[in-house]
């Protein structure tokens, strides 16, 4: 994951909205 500090915004985006649909899914798991 060091390579990331490398990286343009763009895949700190895919990050970023890869977690937010991890924790969206853990969400709709706990009901």
């Amino acid at each position: 994951m060091e390579s990331a500090k490398y990286c343009s915004d763009e895949l700190s985006t895919d990050v970023i909205v890869l977690a937010a649909l991890c924790v969206y899914r853990k969400r709709l798991f706990a009901k």
